[in-house]
């Protein structure tokens, strides 16, 4: 962030803070701690009981969110086997290993869209 444009944001809230870019320009930068919730909700096109988790079309900050969270539940249009996951590896932006809970939800995107599945209007 550029030094300048923090002012009044650095005045009242004590989580920005002042470093010298450790990358060599010499300047200052504002720097802010990664966020780090307790428990992420992400909702996606399709997972198997396991967590793996596809998503398609504008995925947002769906991905980070869940890798950042300490507790990550996932919500899905569908529940589908193992092989349907395997079937498209390069659908698949969320492992298992990172999710707590999985959860059939249709429409829980509702009002906004999940492509393929649920269209806004």
């Amino acid at each position: 962030m550029n030094p300048t444009a923090a002012g009044d944001l650095e005045r009242v809230n004590p989580n920005f803070q002042r470093l010298l870019d450790p990358f060599g320009s010499g300047q200052e930068v504002v720097v802010v701690p990664a966020l780090r919730p307790d428990v992420a909700i992400v909702h996606v096109q399709r997972a198997d009981a396991s967590g793996n988790a596809q998503i398609w079309g504008i995925l947002g900050e769906q991905k980070e969110a869940a890798f950042a969270a300490q507790r990550l539940i996932l919500t899905a249009e569908e529940i589908v086997d193992e092989e349907v996951i395997r079937a498209d590896p390069n659908r698949t932006i969320i492992p298992g290993f990172i999710v707590n809970a999985v959860c059939c939800v249709p429409y829980a995107s509702h009002p906004s869209y999940t492509q393929g599945y649920l269209r806004p209007g």
